[in-house]
């Protein structure tokens, strides 16, 4: 039973004088209500994005708004963000004289194996809504056409040693593709943990090309609660605070931006009667109307965490406001050197999470396994092993796959150097 649900005949407690249409976490609203409601929640989180004149009376805005970059899943929560930034747009043009508080641009990475039907649903949003946003339709191969073919090096995890891995230079003429590192990779989870990362490099990659400063995530309170569940569980605790926080986050491959997730206070069951209401439903792609597999074995560790908080959505809200709330609480951990994952490119906590792998488990005295440790130290700062950070070590065992080279903030800094 969803947490926004059809109410019986009653007024809307807002108003006092519409029929109500929606119940939200027990509290009855109208149409108008629900839409300015969710609208305001959004909008407390953009508060930043207004239009700005200099002291004193009239004149025109200080300098162009910033550029912000929507990342589009065109699922119900993405769409209905859509539809908010489009009215805040709109609204504002019809305040301040055709000036607005931002620059949208829309983009969408696309998963699947026939792009399609996601470019003509970007088409129809562009066709709707291009006065007022930039609409781009990014594909997961770009993900190795975007880099020098000198920069793709070929990735190798022994199944038998969690923390014996190694790149080098790869030697084949066929381009890889996204699709033949999934079918090295021997675990579901990881191939959505693999998908996720390339996911993300192409979002801020395109934000950097479309010369944007803000990225707008569509994850919801409850997207934002499977995921701190989730990423603990595939190892990546120490990402929390830095993933799932709103702020400015800087990159290995690229310039510093600001991550806002303006639906961190609304529920998926809000997004999606809020994007049915709004008739935004035409824009889903099929493949996110697909249901998971029910089959224990079958299911990830995302699949799991999202059955989990469906269940639990409806009856207790504020188990996931708890768990939100919670990691948002968590400080951000010490980074160390600036050392950025090689495969996900967030920051490494510890410069090597592989010498603990290979000594949490200790056979001799305390003193030989101090000498055994020590030498580690060199094969960490080899330029020819970049790190890895623990999630991917976890994720990444016992498969070998093309990779390009991420390239680090000195690397940016040299190529510009004169």
């Amino acid at each position: 039973m969803p947490a926004a649900t059809t109410a019986p005949a009653a007024l809307c407690s807002r108003c006092h004088t519409a029929r109500s249409a929606h119940v939200v976490r027990k509290e009855p609203f109208c149409e108008g209500c629900f839409i300015r409601f969710l609208r305001g929640k959004q909008r407390r989180a953009m508060g930043d994005y207004k239009v700005t004149y200099p002291p004193g009376r009239g004149g025109r805005p200080l300098g162009p708004p910033p550029r912000v970059l929507l990342a589009l899943s065109l699922s119900h929560a993405s769409l209905a963000l859509l539809d908010m930034l489009v009215s805040l747009v709109r609204e504002q043009r019809v305040a301040h004289r055709g000036a607005a508080g931002l620059d949208l641009v829309v983009a969408h990475v696309d998963e699947g194996a026939d792009d399609r039907e996601a470019r003509r649903v970007m088409a129809d949003i562009a066709s709707a809504h291009g006065d007022v946003c930039e609409c781009r339709v990014v594909s997961l191969d770009e993900f190795y056409t975007r880099a020098a073919p000198s920069a793709i090096r070929e990735f190798y995890h022994s199944a038998s040693n969690i923390a014996d891995y190694s790149f080098s230079p790869r030697t084949a003429t066929n381009p890889p593709t996204v699709s033949s590192i999934l079918a090295r990779i021997p675990d579901r989870t990881a191939c959505r943990d693999i998908i996720d990362s390339i996911r993300t490099h192409l979002i801020l990659s395109t934000a950097a090309e479309a010369t944007c400063t803000t990225v707008l995530w569509g994850d919801t309170m409850t997207r934002l609660a499977e995921k701190t569940l989730s990423m603990t569980a595939k190892g990546r605790g120490d990402a929390l605070p830095r993933l799932l926080a709103d702020g400015l986050r800087r990159t290995a491959d690229g310039p510093e931006l600001v991550h806002i997730y303006p639906l961190r206070e609304v529920l998926r069951s809000e997004a999606e009667t809020y994007a049915s209401v709004c008739d935004m439903t035409p824009y889903l792609l099929s493949t996110n109307l697909a249901p998971a597999s029910s089959v224990l074995r079958m299911m990830t560790i995302d699949d799991i965490t999202r059955t989990y908080f469906r269940d639990i959505e409806a009856a207790f809200p504020s188990i996931v406001s708890t768990v939100v709330r919670t990691a948002a609480k968590l400080a951000d951990p010490r980074v160390d050197g600036g050392r950025y994952c090689a495969i996900c490119a967030t920051p490494c906590v510890d410069a090597a999470p592989e010498r603990w792998l290979t000594t949490i488990t200790v056979s001799s005295a305390l003193g030989a396994m101090a000498e055994e440790v020590a030498p580690a130290t060199d094969a960490e700062a080899s330029p020819d092993r970049p790190p890895l950070c623990y999630g991917c070590l976890v994720a990444t065992k016992g498969a070998s796959f093309a990779w390009p080279r991420i390239p680090s903030v000195q690397d940016v800094v040299d190529e510009y150097a004169l």
